[in-house]
């Protein structure tokens, strides 16, 4: 039977790769050969989320995610704790590339990247973006936490963020204790993360501290307002994994008023000042709707001042970085591990507008 399965599968693949994908190659926009397979699977039987009840949407998708992760890297040492951070309890998944230096030998610190989870604040968990998070850290030889901050529609705004901004408190007060460096702590996300990781940065700045060296935004969500329609949107919100549909009824599950959709809290590129802000590294994806308000959002940084390396993956989708089969995830997973430590010829500045 299995022998079967398999012939069925790669026939499929020669057939939709034969009539799907060489005639968009004629075009000079085109969808990576692997994305454009997943993407007809995907189209073809996805259940319609719209019957489903949120939790059983993030059950499936979850239970989806974490069984696609069939290998998993290896890494020195995991410890899953809860922190107790002004009077709420966070689940956090510490992630230690080699052995905790005894106090007093600081030297050759590792940096500490504190990671939000992507999911439209819906879904995802620790386990979905386990394989992500081990990755980083063997590339960049960084200690990652990975947060397991609150979910909608249990949840709503701005239970996330106060997640989000006491579990980075968490880990810089105890920064010592797992071993990180003080003056090398980061903020990173993917998605509806990478929404948290640049509110965080500017909550950060607005209280005077805790300092971060570092935002790594990952095709960030950073507009909840949906009031634009972009050309990502237009081009890109039908067909492509992550839908307006979509992210419309995501929207309306995490910030179900309209008075809050509009804080910078909730839509951080809204915020009136991007000054002084820690610096950038932005990863686009071609094919995402929310790919203008990556690019937006790192004109705003770069027009302040703020350094910023961005990189647009012109042939994947929204998520891909959580295809470790992908060159291109791997790819970004090597720029982001290198802009941990950067050099001077890592930067890619931004073209003007």
């Amino acid at each position: 039977m299995k022998k079967y399965l398999g012939i069925f599968v790669f026939l499929s693949a020669i057939t939709i790769f034969v009539f799907q994908i060489l005639p968009a190659r004629a075009n000079r926009e085109h969808l990576d050969w692997k994305i454009a397979i997943i993407l007809k699977a995907i189209n073809l039987y996805s259940p319609n989320y719209k019957e489903m009840e949120p939790e059983e949407v993030r059950r499936r998708i979850n239970n989806g995610i974490v069984k696609s992760q069939i290998r998993k890297p290896k890494v020195y040492h995991i410890d899953n704790i809860i922190a107790d951070q002004n009077q709420t309890r966070i689940p956090l998944r510490i992630y230690y590339p080699r052995p905790v230096p005894p106090l007093g030998h600081l030297d050759s610190l590792p940096p500490v990247i504190v990671f939000y989870h992507g999911g439209g604040f819906l879904q995802g968990s620790l386990d979905t973006h386990d394989n992500v998070c081990r990755r980083l850290v063997r590339e960049s030889r960084a200690i990652v936490v990975s947060v397991d901050y609150r979910l909608a529609p249990e949840n709503p705004f701005p239970a996330a963020v106060v997640d989000a901004y006491n579990s980075f408190l968490w880990v810089s007060e105890h920064i010592h204790q797992i071993g990180g460096d003080p003056e090398n702590l980061i903020v990173a996300g993917d998605s509806a993360g990478g929404n948290l990781a640049a509110v965080v940065t500017h909550l950060a700045r607005d209280k005077n501290g805790p300092k971060i060296s570092l935002q790594i935004l990952i095709y960030p969500a950073v507009d909840l307002t949906g009031s634009q329609m972009s050309h990502s949107y237009a081009r890109y919100g039908e067909g492509y994994f992550l839908t307006l549909d979509k992210l419309m009824w995501l929207r309306s599950l995490y910030v179900p008023q309209k008075e809050d959709q509009i804080s910078p809290l909730a839509s951080p590129i809204l915020s009136k000042n991007f000054a002084n802000l820690p610096p950038a590294i932005i990863i686009g994806a071609g094919f995402d709707p929310l790919r203008d308000q990556g690019a937006d959002y790192a004109h705003k940084l770069q027009d302040a001042g703020v350094s910023v390396q961005y990189y647009l993956y012109p042939d994947v989708i929204h998520g891909f970085v959580n295809m470790g089969f992908l060159n291109q995830s791997r790819d970004a997973i090597r720029k982001i591990s290198a802009s941990v430590n950067p050099k001077p010829s890592s930067i890619t500045r931004l073209q003007p507008r």
